[in-house]
């Protein structure tokens, strides 16, 4: 027993070093996380939770040797310890400190700074003294204890603190920590060394500076290089530290067993990885691409992004450990200090690539100038040993050389919007597993790049997409769609439904609170509405830059100009926390993503809770989430927090993937009968409209009501600023293939109902919204069985009113109120009779044709689908020009189409009409992609026709086959010619132009011979005699 005893404190002597540095890792989580949930991950609270935890870092290493003997190494693990435990109270605490501010000094910059910078001090100051002072003072064991807190930061977020929850995973940290102490305190025969470090060559503290400010500057972009890769979740953020602790490890060991070589190694390794993290970037993209399309096994994926979130870190934690240790050892504190001030430098820079090239010419300076310092050969060498041992160091200075100046040169070589086109595009991954290389994806479609916006918090590409829309993306992660037309498009609806159906849902909106501004859609949206005051809070002035620059020139208004908008740049979180001048009637998140690390904080009970003080009496807040990705235990877990924060919760899923969470403190959200009137009104409706729904959708909506969410969300644990575990469990969740949508969509199903349900059987409201119904499933139908013959809605439009005609008491001049026709079937009426006079001249004039077309708005659902391709034919028609208009016409009757229309008589007529009248899109660039957005969509329409062939065959297959090519070839030849106008935009069009001909032209002549086989052998057989027949 007594030897099972010794050994057992032998091994804990051995290892403590490494336990008590991944103990650390689990205190070093407890500390970060509860800062970024109490104060956000805004880039103030980034920077200022860095310097003051850096700081303390720094100081604690300062004080170190002076104030600590190697015995008494004990006593700040064990405050640091005892501190970690009340962490959890403190941190929140101070967090209330300063909950009175006024919205205004979170708007301010500095002043934002400044108190984030104080509120740092006053929690992570201590704890990374305490830190720095629990470091052993021989080099061996401080790479041991660096060691185990990388290790300790790879691996337990995504284990242990996802397991168990953070605050219980400290708690249990710290207790282990007090036992490890207690064993080597009772071990009477340990003696401590002062030092076993092995005497090093003294280098000058400048050349050991600049390499330690190399590595700080790496460092400090890393995280935007890496997550151009993947998406920045909290496990990876913490990977890139666990990197840093690592290759810190891996300095000091290299310092020790090669002192004389040690910085000269760091500075080429340190160049050389910064160099190829620029020039080298297309390869890691395709190794990041074969890790999404192929790795399926959860934990393998997980621990390779993790390893690629470490890589640059890595570097940088064995440039600054060298740089500082490979010095004389009481002038350490002056390369830190050069790192720590580079690294602040390096948080400033907004473009990664500068910082990469910087870092990397950091390093090859470093390494030029030890290769030169290298001892000159000695009397006895002899001449060959001396010209190898000279080759060996020069020639890797040469090469590290030759990758600095290149990527110098040659930084378009990152390429950040090559990797949000390629990564964050699940067709893309498909078509990469079958062969399809990089380039060929790149022009797969009409989305082109208008241009690439560098943020201090991320990397903003805005892309132009099928004609009329503007998709914007952040680190590669769609951020919304927008569209710049609604004449011609409709509005994307998941950034419209999030900000119609709270205001439609409260009876009297007079103020909305935006808590971040995702699309200028939403917006643009809330001003159809008689609102007093908008108020709008986001930081990154990177949105507003894209608004007015990119959106607002291709639009009719400005959304800045109209006097009730007002726009804050301040972090929403912390916005949130701050004192207004006013409660709002309507808040909206309009931040779906819960997986980035940017957006983690506003997922907590403490932040919904901060949100629902600003509410009125009857206030509403609207909570948008994603769950394309995930199961139903997050949807159950947000579901939970926000029941935890707000009396009233009800869940509405307006579109396949997406959710609404409507949350009250006052009542409860019903969707009920007395919903329709505020749809009935005409901003709504033309809202509604322009997104191409009908007011009877919402109506028909799935929801779960607030008096069954609590059945829905079962045991679900509510997510807290202390708990962690829906930010750690959500890769797993994201990453791990599976029926994920399944099986949402099975939770949502079992406890959601619609509005129509709840209506009484015989209410006129439910006799309304069903006729409504029946209309919008005969336009379904007629598109679906006459995809080409759209005339034939103009029967189904006759027969309802003459065997469904509706009345209604109305209002008659001079006789009082009569029954009458209904408002609805009138406008019909009335539109049957300005198409009959439009369409019986033979040269329409153009007011007749706008007359008609007039009766596509307000929106119904057996006029609106139909009415612009009538305007369009008929403007065709008219004597005076008016090629524009039928354009436009055209256009909408294409892009307003339903994912199963299959109509191509519309897409060929409208390249025929571009291609025969040029001067309907005077500019150059939108004909460009008005032509390539409507090949695009008669490729789509035609797969459609030739997946349905065998069951809805048109008998004029054959024609539209042969208008199809004729048009296609003539937009080629059309782009060609605009090839030479467009200027940048044209990059790569040969290429386009290939894939056009290969999967349009080629692909429909094939199958013309197909049908054109098939057609003979039908005849064939239909004039052959049955067998026995006698002629």
């Amino acid at each position: 027993m007594l030897s099972l005893l010794t050994r057992l404190r032998r091994f804990v002597a051995r290892s403590s070093d490494i336990a008590f540095g991944a103990l650390l890792a689990l205190f070093l989580c407890g500390w970060s996380w509860g800062f970024a949930a109490q104060f956000g991950t805004s880039w103030e609270s980034r920077f200022a939770g860095l310097a003051c935890g850096l700081l303390g870092l720094g100081t604690g290493l300062l004080l170190r040797r002076r104030f600590v003997e190697p015995k008494q190494e004990w006593m700040p693990r064990a405050w640091l310890a005892g501190l970690s435990v009340i962490a959890p109270f403190w941190i929140p605490f101070v967090a209330h400190r300063l909950a009175g501010v006024p919205l205004e000094t979170w708007a301010s910059t500095t002043k934002s700074l400044g108190l984030l910078t104080g509120a740092g001090l006053a929690t992570l100051f201590l704890p990374a003294v305490l830190g720095g002072l629990s470091l052993p003072h021989d080099a061996r064991r401080t790479s041991q204890m660096l060691l185990g807190c990388g290790l300790g930061l790879f691996v337990f977020p995504s284990t242990l603190v996802a397991f168990l929850g953070l605050d219980v995973a400290v708690l249990t940290a710290a207790v282990l920590c007090g036992v490890g102490i207690a064993l080597r305190r009772i071990e009477e025969t340990e003696s401590v060394q002062e030092s076993t470090d092995a005497p090093v060559s003294v280098n000058p503290l400048w050349l050991g500076g600049l390499l330690a400010a190399g590595g700080a500057v790496l460092m400090a972009v890393s995280g935007r290089w890496s997550f151009q890769m993947f998406l920045d979740a909290p496990c990876w953020v913490l990977a890139r530290w666990a990197g840093l602790c690592c290759g810190a490890a891996a300095g000091l060991t290299l310092v020790r067993w090669t002192p004389r070589s040690a910085l000269r190694l760091a500075a080429l390794i340190l160049g050389s990885a910064a160099a190829l993290a620029v020039v080298a970037f297309p390869q890691f993209l395709e190794a990041t691409l074969s890790i999404n399309a192929t790795i399926s096994w959860l934990w393998s994926a997980l621990i390779l992004r993790g390893l690629v979130a470490a890589l640059l870190p890595f570097v940088s934690g064995l440039a600054i450990a060298a740089g500082c240790a490979a010095v004389a050892p009481r002038r350490t504190s002056v390369p830190a200090a050069v790192a720590f001030a580079a690294f602040l430098i390096g948080m400033t820079l907004s473009a990664p690539a500068a910082g990469l090239v910087l870092a990397a010419l950091c390093g090859t300076a470093a390494a030029l100038v030890a290769t030169y310092r290298t001892p000159a050969p000695t009397e006895h060498e002899f001449p060959a040993a001396a010209l190898l041992r000279q080759g060996l160091a020069w020639g890797p200075m040469a090469a590290v050389c030759v990758l600095a100046v290149w990527s110098a040169a040659a930084t378009d070589r990152y390429a950040p919007a090559v990797a949000a086109r390629v990564l964050f595009n699940a067709p893309f991954i498909t078509a990469w597993l079958n062969g399809q290389p990089i380039d060929n994806l790149l022009h797969a479609d009409s989305t082109r790049l208008l241009s690439t916006i560098e943020s201090r918090d991320s990397t903003w590409t805005v892309w132009k997409q099928r004609d009329a829309y503007v998709q914007l993306r952040e680190n590669g992660l769609p951020r919304s769609m927008v569209c710049l037309d609604t004449n011609i498009a409709p509005q994307s609806a998941p950034e419209v439904v999030a900000t119609v159906l709270p205001l439609v849902v409260h009876r009297d909106p007079q103020s909305i609170l935006f808590l971040g501004m995702n699309s200028p859609a939403s917006l643009a949206t809330t001003l159809q509405f008689p609102i007093f005051s908008i108020r709008c809070i986001e930081r990154d002035p990177a949105i507003r830059q894209i608004i007015e620059t990119q959106l607002e020139p291709n639009c009719q208004t400005s959304i800045f100009r109209d006097e009730r908008v007002q726009w804050e740049s301040a972090d929403p979180f912390l916005a949130a926390r701050a004192t207004h001048d006013r409660t709002y009637d309507v808040i909206v998140a309009q931040d779906g993503q819960s997986m980035p690390w940017r957006s983690a904080p506003r997922w907590t009970r403490d932040h919904f809770r901060s949100v629902a003080a600003l509410l009125g009496e009857t206030g509403l807040f609207c909570q948008r989430m994603n769950y394309g990705d995930v199961t139903d235990r997050p949807v159950r877990e947000v579901a939970a927090t926000l029941r935890n924060a707000f009396a009233h919760v009800t869940i509405v899923e307006p579109l396949p993937g997406e959710l609404l969470f409507l949350c009250s403190n006052a009542e409860p959200v019903v969707l009920n009968e007395h919903l329709m009137s505020r749809l009935d009104k005409g901003h709504v409706r033309h809202t509604l409209g322009r997104m191409g729904w009908d007011w009877s959708v919402v109506m028909g909506l799935s929801y779960i009501p607030s008096d069954v969410v609590d059945e829905f969300i079962d045991d679900a644990p509510v997510n807290s600023a202390t708990n962690a575990r829906f930010v750690t469990t959500l890769p797993q969740e994201v990453y791990c293939w599976g029926a994920k949508w399944n099986a949402v969509k099975m939770a949502l199903a079992s406890c959601s109902t619609t509005a129509i349900r709840r209506f009484e059987k015989e209410s006129a409201e439910l006799f309304d919204v069903s006729k409504r119904f029946e209309d919008i499933q005969l336009a379904s139908k007629i598109v679906g069985a006459h995809p080409d013959e759209f005339w034939e809605y103009r029967k189904s439009l006759r027969d309802r009113l003459k065997d469904r005609p509706r009345t209604a008491i109305v209002q008659v001049q001079h006789e009082g109120l009569q029954y009458g026709l209904h408002a609805e079937d009138a406008r019909r009426k009335e539109y049957l009779i300005a198409l009959g006079k439009a369409a019986s001249a033979e040269q329409p004039t153009i007011a007749l044709v706008s007359e008609m077309a007039a009766f596509a708005e307000p929106f119904d659902p057996l006029l609106s689908p139909f009415v612009h391709e009538e305007a369009a034919r008929l403007y065709g028609k008219c004597a005076e020009p008016a090629h524009e208009a039928a354009f436009n016409h055209w256009r909408h009757a294409v892009y307003y189409g339903t994912g199963q229309d299959r109509s191509v008589r519309n897409v060929v007529s409208a390249v025929q009409t571009l291609h025969d009248h040029p001067e309907s899109v005077p500019d150059p660039l939108q004909r460009w992609d008005a032509l390539q957005s409507l090949l695009e969509v008669m490729r789509e329409r035609w797969i459609i026709r030739a997946q349905l062939a065998r069951t809805n065959k048109s008998k004029f297959e054959a024609v539209d086959l042969s208008r199809s090519i004729a048009a296609a070839e003539a937009a080629i030849d059309d782009l060609d010619a605009l090839a030479r106008e467009v200027g940048p935009a044209a990059e790569g069009w040969e290429m386009r132009k290939k894939i056009i001909e290969r999967d349009l032209i080629r692909d429909l002549e094939g199958y013309r011979s197909i049908q054109t086989a098939r057609a003979d052998a039908e005849k064939r057989s239909a004039n052959t005699p049955p067998p026995g027949t006698v002629r």
